[in-house]
């Protein structure tokens, strides 16, 4: 969506840095994520389409929350922490940076033209996905029997974005 080099013809790059914070790093888990899962389901419907599932012997999903281990939680907090100074100081480059087609809201401007998405609403959708996992996971939890091999993964991640919530919740 960005390069730090275009941002930084506007603004210092510690700045950019600042904004963007551990955004790269939970994008790239959170990809890898996604991968892993798309790729067990198929595995899954393939499998289920050879051989139905019976009983609670297999692992179907589970191991794929694992992903989301302590260094995935950190780099949450970081960015949860950040994020709404980040967000001012967004707003403060674009204000100081002047008006014209120079400016660096203008440039901000034709990037979410192209995206349809305002650059402070893309730095919030992070967060937002921390209660969306919670209650999606809690979800999982719910309808998986304590005996399956899914459980103790799925009830470890539950954990997890709960813990992250909270941090979530203290940072406001």
């Amino acid at each position: 969506w960005f390069s730090s080099q275009e941002f930084g013809r506007f603004i210092p790059l510690g700045d950019v840095d600042f904004i963007f914070s551990s955004i790269d790093k939970i994008y790239t888990r959170h990809q890898g994520f996604y991968d892993r899962l798309e790729e067990t389901i198929q595995k899954s419907l393939d499998n289920f389409n050879l051989k139905p599932f019976v009983g609670s012997e297999k692992e179907l999903i589970g191991h794929v929350f694992d992903e989301f281990d302590q260094e995935f939680i950190d780099h949450y907090i970081t960015y949860l922490g950040n994020v709404s100074k980040a967000t001012n100081t967004l707003k403060k480059y674009r204000v100081q940076g002047g008006s014209g087609s120079d400016s660096f809201d203008a440039y901000l401007k034709t990037l979410e033209d192209i995206e349809e998405e305002k650059l402070e609403d893309l730095l919030i959708m992070p967060v937002q996905r921390i209660s969306r996992y919670t209650l999606f996971i809690a979800d999982l939890l719910e309808m998986t029997e304590p005996e399956s091999t899914d459980y103790n993964s799925l009830h470890g991640a539950l954990e997890k974005f709960e813990e992250i919530g909270k941090n979530e919740n203290s940072s406001k």
